[in-house]
């Protein structure tokens, strides 16, 4: 909430699975989904959330956060013709392993990102 009691976001979660999660686009990029999806984390080693197939977006947004598909669905949670796909997230292991990401070399799509010390002189600082 604001000043004026205008909500910017809500998250709705049963245990460890988001059932829902709303940003006010003027909010929009400004940390405050990846905040309250921090919180359902807390303490916890998975969290699961469904995202609509087609949202290209909320999709990517979970996968910024290390969610990583898991399953899919035809229909939603009410049997209508809407594929979801089923995401999840889990602790690193202590060793910090992370399914992909800059640490681990792939971004979420699987493409390869290039390292500092990456030969072809991708990603490494310009000398001058």
């Amino acid at each position: 909430m604001d000043g004026r009691d205008v909500p910017h976001g809500f998250l709705g979660a049963s245990g460890g699975h988001i059932d829902t999660l709303f940003v006010h686009a003027g909010s929009s990029g400004g940390g405050l989904g990846r905040r309250l999806v921090d919180h359902v984390r807390q303490g916890r080693d998975e969290v699961t959330v469904d995202v609509n197939e087609r949202n290209e977006a909320g999709r990517g947004f979970y996968e910024c956060l290390r969610f990583a598909v898991y399953g899919r669905s035809e229909t939603d949670g009410d049997g209508r013709p809407y594929p979801l796909l089923r995401l999840r997230w889990r602790r690193a292991d202590p060793a910090g392993a992370v399914p992909f990401g800059p640490r681990a070399g792939f971004s979420p799509a699987g493409r390869h990102l290039p390292r500092q010390d990456d030969r072809r002189g991708v990603g490494r600082p310009q000398q001058r």
